[in-house]
């Protein structure tokens, strides 16, 4: 009930699962929302265009990173105000606006946080 119908955060979520195993790096890229922060343990990387993250794709989906996404279930999401989460936060999800308006969100993947 927090973000308004599920429908659209499962068909996300579900897309990203299915790209994510069949190593589809450009649908992967076309579901961030750029810029992206990417947060290792002791550093932040700000991935600022699709061809950046294109180049960036496998130093952040490794392979405990594409099974984290592989295990995780759509029912079992953490979800709060900032948006659902994979894992233990390692992917962060949410309604990003187009516009001013914002009358039709996009979901797009809004951080990662990696070890």
């Amino acid at each position: 009930m927090l973000f308004g119908k599920h429908e659209p955060y499962h068909a996300f979520f579900d897309k990203l699962k299915r790209a994510v195993a069949a190593k589809d790096k450009n649908a992967v890229a076309g579901m961030v929302a750029y810029p992206v922060a990417v947060h290792r343990a002791n550093a932040q990387i700000i991935v600022r265009t699709r061809k950046e993250f294109l180049a960036r794709y496998d130093q952040i989906f490794t392979p405990k990173l594409v099974d984290t996404v592989g295990r995780q279930d759509y029912a079992t999401l953490f979800v709060r105000d900032e948006g659902a989460m994979i894992g233990d936060g390692e992917i962060w999800f949410s309604s990003v606006c187009r516009d001013h308006a914002c009358k039709q969100p996009d979901i797009k993947i809004t951080a990662f946080n990696l070890e």
